[in-house]
């Protein structure tokens, strides 16, 4: 059995494609709203700090986990490190992993999608 993972999905809109940030076309470069998880946390598992870019509104949020997983839903308009703390009730421990790593292992079911491959290349190359 595998230890926590990050996974990470792009929010869809009614046709299946990625969704973008609000206003986000006019800014330059797409916002992309994803969908983070961390899977496979040990039993006594209580929180996830994620630290996202540092020049992001808000770089470090904790979550709570729900039926053993922790989800952030945020926007990126770029690829970038991503860490995430997972603290249990005897330890800590770091999980590191890239934005498009995480969005490979989380789309793998959605890579035929045109719209999906385009939206990681996008990301990918910010």
């Amino acid at each position: 059995m595998g230890g926590p993972v990050i996974t990470a999905q792009f929010a869809k809109n009614a046709n299946g494609e990625p969704e973008l940030a609000e206003g986000s076309e006019g800014q330059g470069q797409r916002h992309y709203k994803v969908v983070f998880n961390v899977t496979g946390a040990p039993a006594d598992a209580y929180a996830a700090t994620f630290e996202l870019n540092p020049a992001s509104y808000d770089p470090i949020r904790t979550v709570l986990p729900e039926n053993n997983t922790f989800t952030l839903e945020t926007t990126t308009h770029g690829n970038y490190d991503l860490n995430v703390k997972l603290r249990t009730k005897s330890s800590e421990m770091l999980l590191k992993d890239s934005i498009v790593q995480a969005l490979l292992r989380g789309e793998q079911d959605n890579m035929t999608s045109p719209a999906v491959q385009s939206a990681i290349s996008d990301i990918s190359n910010n």
